[in-house]
């Protein structure tokens, strides 16, 4: 189902909506059956009328459990102050909410229009049960979303494997919500490009080792990437001028074959994936290493534990399938074995990492012929840095981490 923004309210609305008219021929129980169906095929949006005989109560009644995750409309023929009002108290009553998200004027002929805009007209009790439902609801809202942010974070405290599988679909939404609105910033401050690091909470809700959900968001293939290909359409509603990247985590496989990594997809789901995140309107894809095995190591793995580009095969697969560029990364320590990556065809684009902490001129040194420091992978100043809370360096490079007081200089003399 595809969603549209509703005028100025913000709401996400689907595009294919319900009137209530029908449900006066219907009863409670045949209502019911209704409303399961419009939730199954993503149907929030459902419109009644005061009018409709009793069509407000028989949707109050299905809705109970489930209001949130529909926009209620409904209307009203009356026309002064004092009958809208009444009318008001009788829909929030009969659908049994605390709010209406749209409360219309119903069948408004030109001869009331001065009326129901005058004084005491019904527009008043409109605007005054706006007013007092704004206030209420912003308070609710607010505490609602302290309370799931709240929960997100303590959660967040364990490991990923758990937070992925405790999490509440409210609380995803809610950090899907707030990713979006961080692309909207980017955008408004002239940022070009951002990457969604697939690897975290989308790549762990990807992986069928660590998801262990059974609602929308679990189980098939389909459903484990659900909540990526979402992350992706919200920033991309959010934020449609941006160039964005996704950073795809691939389980590899060790020398022994046993799995490396957790947070991510086998490499024929990872192939898969990646046509879905071409037609999502990706611009350029990052196969990677997945993690959250509890060690970086896995991701960023120390000299001699992997071979040198061991994602590339996977990144090759992957820039069969799709039209972006392909990106690769992992150990590519040398300018000469990215250049040969290049001209064989096999990735369209070098992703540097460790090497930059090492050497972060190595674009201008490649260029001029000057020497390079290349990177000895033994994580000492980086890698294991971060994961024991210190200060990140390198043990090549003494200015890293410390550029504003450090500065390599020429040596003087001969």
């Amino acid at each position: 189902m595809k969603y549209v923004t509703l005028g100025k309210t913000g709401l996400k609305a689907s595009i294919v909506s319900f009137g209530g008219i029908p449900i006066q021929r219907a009863d409670a129980a045949n209502t019911k059956a209704v409303v399961d169906k419009l939730e199954e095929y993503g149907i929030n949006y459902i419109d009644t009328a005061r009018g409709y005989t009793v069509s407000e109560e028989y949707l109050g009644a299905a809705l109970e459990g489930r209001r949130d995750k529909f926009i209620l409309a409904t209307k009203s023929m009356s026309r002064d102050k004092e009958s809208m009002a009444k009318d008001i108290e009788t829909s929030l009553s009969n659908l049994r909410t605390g709010h209406i998200e749209l409360y219309q004027l119903h069948n408004l002929p030109e001869k009331d229009i001065e009326k129901v805009f005058g004084p005491d007209g019904a527009y008043e009790a409109l605007a005054e049960a706006k007013a007092a439902g704004d206030e209420e609801t912003f308070a609710a809202k607010m505490a609602e979303s302290n309370e799931i942010r709240n929960q997100a974070y303590a959660k967040l405290h364990h490991d990923m494997q758990h937070f992925v599988n405790e999490a509440s679909v409210e609380q995803l939404t809610q950090i899907k919500e707030a990713i979006a609105a961080s692309a909207a910033r980017a955008q408004q401050a002239g940022i070009d490009a951002i990457e969604v690091h697939g690897d975290r909470l989308v790549g762990s809700l990807c992986s069928a080792i660590l998801n262990q959900r059974t609602d929308e968001y679990g189980g098939s293939f389909e459903n484990r990437v659900r909540y990526a290909l979402e992350v992706v359409a919200a920033i991309k509603e959010a934020a449609p001028q941006l160039m964005v990247e996704y950073k795809l985590p691939v389980i590899m496989e060790n020398p022994d074959g046993t799995p490396r990594g957790k947070g991510g997809l086998q490499p024929d789901e990872a192939c898969e994936f990646a046509k879905l995140l071409e037609g999502a309107g990706i611009d350029m894809i990052q196969v990677a290493q997945a993690n959250h095995t509890g060690n970086m190591g896995d991701t960023i793995p120390p000299m001699g534990a992997m071979p040198y580009n061991w994602t590339l095969p996977v990144a090759e697969r992957v820039k069969a399938l799709v039209s972006v560029p392909v990106a690769t990364v992992g150990r590519v320590v040398s300018v000469e074995a990215g250049e040969k990556i290049l001209e064989d065809g096999a990735a369209d684009i070098i992703a540097y990492g460790r090497s930059l902490m090492c050497d972060p001129d190595i674009a201008l040194k490649a260029a001029t012929g000057e020497p390079i420091r290349e990177c000895l992978n033994c994580n000492k100043g980086c890698v294991d840095a971060i994961q024991n809370r210190k200060y990140i360096s390198c043990v090549l490079n003494a200015e890293n981490g410390d550029e504003a007081t450090i500065a390599i200089k020429p040596g003087e003399g001969d």
